[in-house]
């Protein structure tokens, strides 16, 4: 009798797992565009004042008598009721269960999309809007899948948004955001530049684009004894910057670290010379500003 009721007890658990899987599966999470527009939802998008990470709110409202599954899209773009204010990039992927004629509020993770506006102010209100170009969505569902520093998924975002270049993408641990400077010259269909960029900061402005430091590393291999110069030129030849000057090298491989400060350089192109024995050139590395 014993055996009989635990076979009859283990087939009602497996039954039951097996109906909650069912439900599981049966999940269908619905944009939240969607929902607004066929009136399941409201919505009211905040500012939270700041342009970066969780800088929004979301007032969400059930107006139906069934349970909600909303989806908030990495890649959807936020667009601020305020012509001045940038938009909010949404980067991060949201699946929300809401109960009938619920609510939930809950902060939205994105980034500005618009580097010449000026950062939208607390309680600043925002439409729904639309999802971004399908470059801009790769993007963002890359970024939700991995972890970066807020200041280079900033930039990043910008690199798409507003053109900026991959170089913009800076971290004093350059292998840190490499994966996401590859990433962007994959979309881009760019290469992917040595270096990287710091620019100016104001105030009253959220990017100046106006280079302040560089920075980057240069392997090169000499071959024989060799002295070695390292200077930056300008696009007309001239030496702008010296690096190294007149050290002697034994054959093997080597490498330089360059950081330095570029604030009121004209902008344009330049390049990072190596020179062997006073007229060589071994490596030549280019740059734009």
């Amino acid at each position: 009798m014993n055996r009989i009721y635990i076979k009859i007890i283990m087939f009602i658990l497996i039954c039951f797992n097996f109906s909650l899987y069912a439900v599981e599966k049966e999940k269908t999470y619905t944009s939240i565009e969607t929902l607004i527009k066929n009136h399941s939802v409201s919505a009211k998008i905040i500012g939270l004042g700041g342009h970066s990470e969780e800088c929004t709110e979301f007032q969400i409202q059930s107006l139906k008598k069934d349970t909600l599954y909303i989806l908030i899209e990495p890649g959807r773009r936020l667009v601020s009721d305020d012509s001045t204010f940038q938009d909010i990039l949404i980067i991060k992927k949201y699946e929300i269960t809401l109960p009938p004629l619920a609510s939930i509020i809950l902060n939205g993770y994105g980034f500005c999309c618009q580097s010449s506006n000026s950062s939208p102010k607390k309680n600043a209100l925002f439409k729904i809007g639309f999802m971004a170009p399908k470059t801009w969505v790769e993007l963002a569902e890359y970024v939700n899948e991995n972890n970066f520093p807020s200041s280079a998924i900033q930039n990043a975002v910008w690199v798409m948004s507003n053109n900026h270049p991959i170089s913009s993408v800076h971290h004093e641990n350059p292998e840190i955001v490499l994966p996401l400077k590859q990433k962007l010259a994959k979309l881009k269909k760019e290469e992917l530049p040595w270096y990287s960029l710091t620019f100016v900061s104001d105030t009253s402005r959220l990017f100046t684009g106006e280079a302040e430091e560089l920075f980057g590393k240069i392997t090169y291999r000499v071959k024989n004894q060799s002295i070695i110069s390292i200077n930056i030129r300008n696009s007309e030849g001239k030496v702008v910057s010296t690096l190294v000057e007149n050290v002697a090298r034994g054959p093997g491989e080597y490498f330089v670290n360059i950081k330095i400060p570029v604030k009121n350089w004209t902008k344009g192109k330049y390049s990072v010379y190596i020179i062997e024995d006073y007229s060589n050139i071994n490596t030549k590395k280019d740059f734009n500003l």
